[in-house]
C-alpha cells in the first residue's frame, strides 16, 4: 500500500509517499514547499489558506508522479488553532505560536489560576506559545473572536475538515493545549470556565489513527483524482515521530529533533511531581494513550535563523559549511541558555547570541564558526541538564538517547551531545514524523496489526547510526561552567 503523508513545518512543508509491502518500507518525497509567517501590524500569523493550497498541490505531485496514495494524513507543529463560526467559515487568520503579544500577555493567565494549580490539573509545562496562553491573548485582545466560536481546531485537523468536510479533534494536538486534564485525557471544564472560554467550541478529543473521510468532490474533481480516505493520524509532528521511535525496549529516552527539541520519554502513566514543574517539563499525549513526557528544548531554531542572517547578507553557507567551521572553531569558548525567552522570537538572532555572551562576561563568538560552534555545545549541554532531569523524574538512568528527525544529520551535534550525557546516542530515522504519520494511516487500514509492529518495520527499513561518548572529562568540566554561567541548576 502506499500512503502520503503530509508534513508541514513552522517554515517549510513536505508531501512525502511511503509505500509499504510486508515489513518493507520506502519514502519518496515528492512535493516540498516553503512558507513564511506574515507579520500584520506587529502580529505575527499562519497562512492558512496557502498552507491548504499546498497540500492540494502534494496530492497532485503525487498523481503526477504516477504515486496515488491510498490514503493521506497531515501532521503540523503543536498549540495553534484556528477558530470556525456556526456556518464552517474562518473567523479570520490564525495567529502563530510565535507570535510577540504571547510573551507579553503571559503572566496574565497566572491572575486567574495559579501556576501549581494549572499544573496540577493538565501537567503541561508553561510556555508563552500554550493555547491556554493563546487564548487568553485573544480574549484580551479581540474578545468577539471567541464570542462568535463554534468549535476551535488544531491546524491539521482544520486541514484535515478543509479536504473532507469532518470535523474531528485529534488527541494528540489538543492534549498540548493546556486544557485537558491530565488523568481524564479530556476537557478541564472548571478550567475553561475560569478562563470563560466557550465549552462549546471543543469537541470530545479522539485517538488517532482513524478514517476521518474520503477526499471532498470538488477537491476530486479539481485534482482529478479518486475520493481518497483522509486519515486523522498523530497530528502533532513530535507524536508522530515519537509513534516512528524505532525502539522495543523502554529504557531510553530520545529526542525529535529539529527546529525544536522535543526531548523525553514515553510513559503508560504521567508524571506531576516537583521536579516536572521545576524543570518546566511536559505530559503530552501520544498514540495509544502514551503519555510523552518531555521538555521542550528551543533546539536548531537559533542556528537556522543566525544562517538565514548570514546567506541574507550575502554569505551563502550550507550547513555542511557551519559543520566544518564550527568543527575547527575552539572548544567551549563560550556557551549560551538556548531556552532563555530572546532566542524564541524571530530576528537579529546573531546579535541575540553575542549579546548574550557579552552580558555573562564571556567571549563573544565572532565568526559563523565559532557561533555554531557556542550554539551546538550549548545545546548539548542543555541536553545533559535535561537527561539528568528525566533520570530522576523517572528514577532510572537511561541507557542511551535515541535521536530522530532532521536534527539527527547534524553529525558533530550527535558527537557531542553522546560526550555531554556521557552515554551511546542512537540516530535514525531522518524521516521520523512522515514515517510516523504513514504508519498511523496502515494501523488505521489493516497494514499493520499495532505501533509495536509498525515499528518493527521501520527499524528493519532504515539505517541507523551510533555514537559513542569522548572526552567525558572535558565535558564534565564544560557542564559546570555552563551551569554557573546560566544559572541554572544541576
Amino acid at each position: 500500500m502506499r500512503f502520503l503523508a503530509i508534513d508541514i513545518g513552522n517554515s517549510s512543508g513536505r508531501g512525502i509517499i511511503a509505500e509499504m509491502e510486508g515489513h518493507s518500507i520506502r519514502l519518496q518525497e515528492v512535493y516540498r514547499f516553503t512558507h513564511e509567517l506574515p507579520l500584520v501590524n506587529g502580529r505575527l500569523q499562519t497562512d492558512i489558506l496557502y498552507l491548504y493550497t499546498q497540500v492540494k498541490r502534494a496530492i497532485l505531485a503525487a498523481k503526477q508522479a504516477d504515486l496515488l496514495p491510498d490514503g493521506i494524513g497531515i501532521d503540523t507543529w503543536g498549540v495553534d488553532f484556528a477558530l470556525l463560526d456556526k456556518s464552517g467559515e474562518l473567523l479570520g487568520v490564525p495567529y502563530n505560536c510565535r507570535d510577540p503579544k504571547n510573551q507579553e500577555l503571559m503572566e496574565g493567565i497566572f491572575s486567574v489560576m495559579p501556576r501549581e494549580e494549572i499544573f496540577r490539573r493538565t501537567g503541561i509545562a508553561f510556555q508563552p506559545f500554550n493555547t491556554l496562553n493563546q487564548l487568553h491573548v485573544l480574549q484580551e485582545l479581540r474578545p468577539w473572536i471567541l464570542e462568535n466560536a463554534d468549535c476551535i481546531l488544531t491546524l491539521p485537523d482544520l486541514l484535515g475538515y478543509m479536504l473532507t468536510g469532518i470535523k474531528k479533534t485529534d488527541y494528540t494536538n489538543a492534549s498540548t493545549y493546556q486544557l485537558m486534564g491530565v488523568h481524564s485525557r479530556n476537557w478541564d471544564d472548571e478550567l475553561l470556565a475560569a478562563y470563560g472560554f466557550p465549552r462549546g467550541m471543543f469537541q470530545t478529543p479522539e485517538m488517532p489513527p482513524q478514517l476521518l473521510g474520503p477526499l471532498q468532490k470538488p477537491i476530486c474533481e479539481e485534482l482529478n483524482v479518486p475520493p481518497i480516505p483522509v486519515y486523522m493520524v498523530a497530528g502533532h509532528d513530535t507524536a508522530s515521530a515519537v509513534a516512528a521511535m524505532p525502539e522495543k525496549g523502554h529504557d531510553y529516552a530520545y529526542i525529535s529533533s529539529g527546529t525544536w527539541s522535543l526531548m523525553g520519554f514515553e510513559s503508560e502513566t504521567p508524571f506531576t511531581g516537583p521536579d516536572m514543574l521545576e524543570g518546566n517539563f511536559s505530559n503530552e499525549g501520544g498514540v495509544e494513550y502514551r503519555y510523552r513526557v518531555l521538555r521542550n528544548i528551543m533546539g536548531l531554531w537559533i542556528l537556522q535563523a543566525c544562517r538565514a542572517e548570514w546567506n541574507r547578507d550575502g554569505a551563502k553557507l550550507s550547513y555542511a559549511d557551519l559543520q566544518a567551521e564550527s568543527e575547527a572553531a575552539p572548544a567551549f569558548a563560550s556557551f549560551i541558555q538556548v531556552d532563555s525567552p530572546e532566542f524564541l522570537l524571530q530576528g537579529n538572532m546573531v546579535e541575540k547570541v553575542q549579546e548574550y555572551c557579552r552580558r555573562t562576561g564571556q567571549a563573544i563568538p565572532q565568526t559563523p564558526g565559532e557561533i555554531t560552534r557556542c550554539i551546538q555545545e550549548s545545546l548539548a549541554l542543555r541536553y545533559r541538564w535535561a537527561m539528568d532531569r528525566l533520570d530522576r523524574i523517572r528514577g532510572l538512568r537511561h541507557a542511551h538517547l535515541r535521536i530522530v528527525g532532521g536534527g539527527s544529520q547534524d553529525r558533530l551535534l550527535n558527537q557531542f551531545s553522546a560526550n555531554a550525557i556521557g552515554r551511546p546516542v542512537l540516530t535514525g530515522p531522518v524521516e521520523a514524523t512522515a514515517l510516523g504519520n504513514a504508519a498511523l494511516q496502515a494501523i488505521a487500514c489493516g497494514q499493520f496489526r499495532d505501533l509495536a509492529e509498525a515499528r518493527e518495520a521501520i527499524a528493519e527499513s532504515f539505517p541507523q547510526e551510533t555514537f559513542l561518548p569522548r572526552d567525558e572529562a572535558a565535558w564534565n568540566e564544560a557542564y559546570e561552567r555552563y551551569l554557573t554561567v546560566t544559572g541554572e541548576k544541576a
